[in-house]
């Protein structure tokens, strides 16, 4: 009887973690087979119905839509570019942050790296805190 149960509860962890892992189904049929306690009686087979959950992609990553000013801000100091480096690579992103300035407001890594709403979110906070002193030259967009 101890090795009926643990086959069995092997064979379930088995396809729970075959499930969890599938990707591309939403159901998943499984046999499990139980062996008998004795020789004499035959193996029996029991259907085994896992739901998954249904497999997510983000085909594009989420889309920002800018303010008029935040687009023609960002249009003159990267081009409408997120990935943008400045040709002295000091400045990165759609409105050119310093590395210095990402940090201060709770950026991590490049801005050129970090997704457009992240970059959008850290501008409206620079700006926040230090208007468009950070921008001398597009910053009479905001």
């Amino acid at each position: 009887m101890i090795r009926l149960l643990t086959t069995l509860t092997v064979m379930v962890l088995v396809a729970a973690l075959f499930a969890a892992v599938s990707r591309h189904t939403q159901q998943l049929a499984i046999e499990v087979r139980v062996a008998p306690s004795s020789m004499a009686s035959p193996a029996r087979v029991i259907p085994l119905r896992v739901d998954t959950p249904p497999h997510r992609t983000r085909a594009h990553p989420r889309r920002v839509t800018l303010p008029s000013a935040w687009k023609a801000l960002a249009r003159c100091e990267s081009g409408l570019n997120p990935k943008a480096v400045d040709p002295s690579g000091r400045y990165f992103g759609w409105f050119q942050f310093d590395r210095g300035t990402w940090a201060s407001v709770g950026g991590h890594g490049l801005p050129s790296n970090a997704s457009p709403a992240a970059q959008y979110r850290r501008a409206r906070a620079l700006f926040r805190e230090r208007g468009s002193q950070p921008w001398p030259i597009c910053g009479r967009y905001l």
